[in-house]
């Protein structure tokens, strides 16, 4: 099932809409995600594009978009999600404990950072153990590769597509071991990429990093001291990228060490834009659903990005400015759809499980016989009559004027070149005939055609289907048409030994005639009429000599074809009718899979929160819809598909996958559903809401600000806001009272805009210029930091080598 995941939902596939949203062509994007809470937004992000975003020419292609995920743990490529994204296994390397044992870590002066007394536990298996600093040596280790994937995709989006404008986003968690270790490294190296070897002044860094809290509320089954570790991580990654951040305060740049000799300096903030993400904030609790918000949010804000909306790096830059000396953002979002792509897939899984019954059904033994009568290959004597049609050896009768005196007066010869003659052009009609049997492609009546013609009639049928139609053609089956064939071929043989026999026994007469006639033609005075009484037996026994021979050629001929089209059937079996079988196995499980993917989104917060119609009033909706439409016909439609194909002669199951998946979602997108869509777009479901005229206040609530401040913050911060809606009539229908909105996201309002989404209606925000100190987990966090403070350097990534300081352990708190 690997290329029809393309149509999994949970990989960013399923039926997409003909009509997608454009992205902005001018400005090239590469998402790269670290770690796995990293990976998990990008996953999303590109599952977004995929299911809303037009593709500039094959599917899923996208000329200015790049994804990169960079982990430690390579099993994170087991997931279907992480189809079209790059993946960079940091765990090619050779494993840390083994170069500890060797020495080679304190011998190579990348690794001054590092000492072994901050390392804890064993340093195998997958992943960095939610230790920075292991992530961090792992990474330097494949430091190389990293840049040699990001010269290429830079390069590309600049040289091949002629991209103006670059931005890099970056998504990590900062507590975890991979992301939170590299993250930093990853920005400077980037840096360097862009001004050393592109010299691309215009490319900009623009960082989304997940508080600690955003991990923590997915991770409730966590022991204290893995929870307090989590922390730990946290807050000393804060207090990094808060270095970092105001570098110029702070000593100013420094050196760091890379392999191979390689420096890098460190002279200005990682990111140009950098947002903190939390889990938001109910009631001065976590939520539980923090984590799945944080990530959905993110992907709606970077997707509003992409395709060029309000929210851009020049709006947040002015932001920055107007608020002084904090550098740092953070994002809310929230969308309510109707999804085109989900509808289309919901209603393809709907129909894919009325038909999936087809995959049971078999024919009785009456449906062998009357396939066998329609296809007119009941009997080898059919087939025997079609072959002779037009040379007929039944009327072989030797000329009126080949008299015995013409024969005694011209000779034997005249009989002899009459024979040959005769069995020539015998041989030509049958050959013609046989040839013309075979010839699929330009007659419609020959015998592989028909029965073609009658299977696909079986694969049309919904009560019957493709594994019907495949039953009655396998040479698995004793009923089947090949073993039909089969039993045609033993008894052409059997009439060949007869008739070899009979050719025999005729030659031998016609020999014995011939002799007699010989013997009598030279007598001066016809006694008796012996010389025509010789002759009438010579002739008779040359006519049953070539009839004999003649259906020799005919039933040797028709044994020729027979294996010929058992061949073709053979072929057309187990190629196309058995690969058609497969396929809608596959397709079966897609959509079922599909469908269970759907139940579990539902009952998760942002599904609950998004929809504008629950999944179960959809399938109410869809179920009604259903009702009204011939199943029978719709089925017979939808097999035709791959019955107009040309006769094929390799694997297209196979082969042809793309091209099958293409298909399936033209055929689906093109069904009418409108009306389902624009009757459902109205019957708003919100989390116990259902009036429409609450939209704007849903959008509010949801898409908070994802930064939990403490008292003081929201005076030093900028905020903006935004409604998008989309340009599809129905959606322009539903009501946006922006006149509900609450005070402060009132005073923060753009307005409402066009959007490049085709079924959704989202809110934006953004606040900029937050005091990292307002943090409202602040105290919290650093308490359990302080918690050991001999052991605050194993949580850090190590030295940063500044003139101002030379440990991260000794940075001040936040």
């Amino acid at each position: 099932m690997e290329d029809y995941s393309k149509l999994l939902l949970e990989a960013g596939g399923g039926i997409y809409p003909m009509q997608r949203a454009e992205y902005d062509h001018q400005t090239g994007h590469v998402l790269i995600g670290l770690g796995g809470t990293g990976i998990d937004c990008l996953k999303k992000i590109k599952n977004m594009v995929w299911q809303s975003v037009k593709p500039d020419w094959e599917d899923n292609h996208y000329g200015t978009l790049r994804f990169l995920a960079i982990d430690s743990d390579q099993d994170v490529m087991r997931d279907k999600a992480m189809d079209g994204i790059s993946f960079l296994n940091l765990m090619g390397a050779d494993s840390l404990e083994r170069q500890y044992q060797r020495g080679q870590i304190t011998e190579r002066p990348e690794y001054d950072w590092m000492d072994p007394g901050d390392i804890r536990g064993p340093l195998t298996g997958n992943g960095a153990g939610a230790q920075r600093k292991v992530g961090r040596y792992l990474f330097m280790d494949c430091m190389d590769s990293f840049c040699r994937k990001m010269e290429e995709s830079l390069f590309d989006l600049i040289s091949v597509n002629g991209t103006k404008r670059i931005y890099i986003h970056l998504f990590t968690g900062l507590c975890g071991g991979t992301g939170s270790g590299i993250f930093l490294d990853v920005c400077y190296l980037l840096r360097e990429r862009i001004t050393a070897w592109l010299r691309f002044s215009s490319a900009k860094i623009v960082g989304y990093f997940f508080l600690p809290e955003v991990n923590l509320s997915n991770m409730s089954f966590l022991p204290p001291n893995v929870k307090n570790c989590l922390i730990k991580n946290g807050y000393a990654a804060l207090q990094e990228l808060d270095y970092c951040m105001h570098l110029e305060q702070n000593g100013g740049a420094f050196a760091q060490k890379y392999a191979g000799g390689k420096q890098v300096l460190w002279e200005q903030a990682p990111v140009d834009v950098c947002h903190l993400i939390g889990a938001g904030d109910h009631d001065g609790e976590t939520p539980w659903y923090g984590y799945d918000h944080a990530l959905q949010a993110t992907a709606l804000y970077v997707m509003e990005f992409l395709r060029g909306g309000q929210i851009q790096e020049d709006q947040v830059m002015w932001m920055l400015q107007q608020t002084g000396r904090n550098p740092y953002c953070s994002i809310g979002a929230a969308q309510l759809k109707a999804s085109a792509c989900e509808l289309n897939t919901l209603l393809a899984s709907m129909i894919f499980e009325k038909i999936s019954e087809t995959q049971n059904n078999i024919p009785e033994e009456k449906a062998y016989r009357e396939l066998a009568e329609r296809a007119k290959i009941d009997s080898l004597e059919t087939l025997y009559s079609e072959i002779e049609k037009g040379a007929e050896s039944k009327s072989v009768v030797v000329p009126e004027k080949m008299d015995w005196r013409y024969v005694r007066e011209h000779g034997e010869t005249v009989l002899d070149e009459w024979q040959k003659r005769q069995l020539e052009e015998h041989a030509f009609a049958v050959e013609q005939k046989a040839k013309s049997i075979l010839d699929w492609p330009e007659n419609p009546n020959a015998p592989g055609r028909r029965i073609c013609r009658e299977i696909d009639a079986c694969v049309r049928d919904i009560h019957r289907g493709p594994v019907y139609a495949y039953e009655l053609l396998k040479r698995e089956n004793p009923k089947s048409v090949q073993k039909q064939i089969e039993s045609f071929i033993l008894e052409a043989k059997d009439k060949l030994i007869w008739l070899d026999e009979e050719e025999k026994r005729t030659r031998d007469v016609y020999q014995e005639a011939r002799a007699y006639w010989m013997m009598e033609k030279s007598r001066s005075s016809p006694l008796f009429g012996r010389p025509q009484k010789a002759y009438q037996k010579y002739q008779a026994a040359l006519e049953d000599y070539v009839s004999v021979l003649m259906r020799y050629q005919s039933m040797d001929r028709l044994m020729g074809v027979l294996y010929t089209l058992q061949r073709q059937i053979e072929k057309k079996t187990q190629i196309f009718y058995r690969g058609l079988c497969e396929m809608m196995k596959e397709l079966q499980e897609v959509f079922a899979q599909n469908q269970e993917f759907l139940k579990r989104e539902e009952k998760t917060y942002d599904a609950k929160v998004s929809s504008m119609i629950s999944r179960k009033e959809l399938e109410n909706r869809l179920e009604q819809w259903m009702e009204d439409v011939p199943m029978e016909q719709l089925f017979s439609d939808f097999m035709q598909l791959w019955l107009e194909e040309a006769e094929v002669s390799y694997d297209w199951v196979a082969e042809e996958k793309y091209k099958n998946v293409q298909k399936v979602r033209g055929f689906f997108d093109r069904l009418s559903v409108e009306q389902v869509t624009a009757h459902t777009a109205r019957n708003l479901f919100f989390e116990e809401q259902q009036n429409a005229q609450n939209l704007v206040t849903v959008l509010e609530k949801h898409s908070e600000i994802l930064f939990s401040m403490g008292t003081g913050g929201e005076e030093e911060a900028k905020r903006i806001a935004y409604l998008s809606r989309p340009v599809n009539p129905w959606m322009n229908q539903i009501p946006l009272p922006v006149h509900q909105l609450s005070a402060e996201t009132a005073e923060a309002f753009w307005g409402v805009y066009p959007t490049g989404c085709m079924d959704a209606v989202s809110m934006i925000q953004c606040q900029a210029g937050i005091p990292l100190h307002s943090w409202a987990n602040r105290k919290v966090y650093e308490q359990v930091y302080l918690e050991d403070m001999a052991n605050t350097a194993q949580f850090h990534i190590g030295k940063c080598h500044s003139k101002d300081l030379s440990d991260w352990s000794e940075l001040p708190l936040l």
